[in-house]
């Protein structure tokens, strides 16, 4: 049977079941009045998100990078279904919980028919489609992605009859020109110096003095390039910043909260992993009192008495 914790590990484990209690009651409390109804798009796993009793919203359709979730977007997708917006989020195919493997050709062939992009591509206009046929949906789509979804989502909205406002987190695409995506927000976390520069070259196709943090316009074209302060590539997913700027692109006059939920997200996985040092002190010993790791016994465990002197004469 263990021993009773020692004073020390108590303490640990109390302080971190206490950390991980308060991180799920903040991150529940980011879904308070948020509906989240699981969508099925053909074969492609999705959310939406949307505040419980509205009628009527605008669409967003938001895109996970490599790698990513749609789990890994829902700080967004939280704050803009604050905002008033319908929000749908999917697992693009060989991620997250789709089932439908990648295809493994990184570029398209002469016919176009294959190819990551193509096939990526395609996915997004077919969430596009079915999130447009839901109820309640009104207007133009906006866009919002991060890093490999910026370039498909660029793709994308060049296909589509009309889109709206776009995001783009972490982009790179060759496909932005000075025209379009027409109204058009790109984020960069601070520690991301290469695609900063990238966010600012599609800035200044619009204006070839622009700064982070200004927005600019030439005709019908708006753009914005911004930075989320101390985060990088993935930080910048939670970054207060980010889903501000969002907000405000997709939303503007909603000062809703935000759901920032990156620090509780923190303390969660801060809490499990403190809780592994007092939990390993209840696991059983291996083998018995005496009994080295190969199994076999060692002097000590002999069941025989030892033998009396005389026996050695």
């Amino acid at each position: 049977m263990p021993a009773p914790l020692s004073r020390p590990r108590l303490a640990v484990a109390i302080v971190a079941l206490a950390a991980i209690l308060l991180a799920l009651v903040q991150l529940e409390r980011a879904r308070i009045g948020i509906e989240r109804i699981p969508l099925a798009v053909g074969d492609t796993p999705a959310t939406l998100y949307r505040l419980e009793g509205d009628a009527e919203a605008p669409l967003a359709v938001v895109a996970h990078g490599f790698g990513g979730s749609r789990q890994m977007m829902e700080a967004m997708s939280l704050t803009l279904a604050r905002a008033g917006l319908a929000v749908v989020s999917f697992d693009f195919r060989g991620q997250g919980r789709s089932a439908i493997p990648m295809s493994p050709d990184a570029f398209p062939n002469e016919a176009g028919s294959s190819g990551t992009t193509v096939q990526l591509v395609r996915q997004t206009l077919e969430v596009v489609e079915a999130a447009r046929a839901l109820p309640g949906i009104a207007g133009p789509p906006a866009l919002i992605g991060h890093s490999m979804a910026t370039d498909i989502l660029v793709r994308a909205a060049d296909r589509l009859p009309e889109v709206g406002p776009v995001a783009l987190i972490s982009a790179y695409s060759r496909q932005v020109t000075p025209e379009t995506p027409a109204r058009l927000l790109i984020l960069s976390g601070q520690r991301e110096g290469g695609l900063r520069e990238v966010a600012l070259e599609m800035a200044r196709q619009v204006a070839p003095d622009a700064a982070e943090g200004q927005t600019v316009r030439a005709g019908g074209v708006e753009r914005r390039a911004s930075v989320a302060p101390y985060v990088g590539h993935a930080g910048v997913l939670w970054s207060p910043t980010t889903l501000r700027e969002l907000r405000d692109w997709l939303a503007p006059g909603r000062d809703t909260p935000v759901a920032a939920t990156g620090p509780w997200i923190l303390l969660l996985l801060g809490g499990i992993v403190a809780l592994v040092w007092p939990a390993a002190a209840l696991l059983p010993a291996r083998g018995g009192p005496g009994r080295t790791w190969g199994g076999a016994s060692s002097p000590s465990s002999c069941s025989r008495p030892p033998c009396p002197p005389r026996c050695l004469r």
